[in-house]
């Protein structure tokens, strides 16, 4: 298993982080910074819209709906891409919902599990990562004011987003 970590302000980071996330759109569009910033790192993309290509489409209020992931997810596959969707733990069953209800195969899940203990949420299929930490004095995980997540060997590598 790896640590990934992600935060709107990438400084927070560890510098030796080899596995780091980022938003390819939205009002934090950290990606291509984290690119530049940690060179030797697996960076992985997020979109908020569905609209970009992107290894993860992030699944909150004021983000994608379900209904915009299964959408999203179904145009990654035809460009040959693993779709993984990021949600926290209450949504995911609503998720799962919207895909089964359009048909479509699951997608990969990260989970955010906030307890504050590293693990990976198992309670839902196709789980490939878990948000459980956010750096704060609650929650302080591997580096304050970042996101730590737990990443499963599983977690699909696609083609970096150019």
């Amino acid at each position: 298993m790896t640590i990934m970590f992600d935060s709107v302000n990438i400084n927070n980071i560890p510098a030796n982080a080899s596995m780091v996330a980022g938003y390819v759109n939205g009002h934090w569009a950290t990606y291509e910074a984290l690119k530049a910033k940690f060179p030797h790192a697996h960076v992985v993309s997020i979109d908020v819209f569905g609209t970009a290509v992107a290894d993860v489409i992030d699944v909150e209020k004021g983000d994608a709906t379900p209904q915009v992931a299964v959408a999203w997810s179904a145009h990654m596959r035809t460009l040959g891409r693993q779709p993984i969707v990021y949600a926290s733990r209450a949504l995911i069953p609503t998720i799962i919902a919207a895909f089964n209800n359009s048909k479509q195969p699951l997608p990969y899940f990260w989970v955010a599990d906030y307890t504050g203990v590293n693990h990976v949420c198992t309670q839902f299929p196709n789980v490939v990562a878990t948000q459980w930490a956010d750096g704060t004095p609650t929650y302080p995980g591997a580096a304050k004011f970042c996101d730590t997540s737990t990443v499963v060997n599983t977690w699909p590598i696609n083609p970096p987003v150019k």
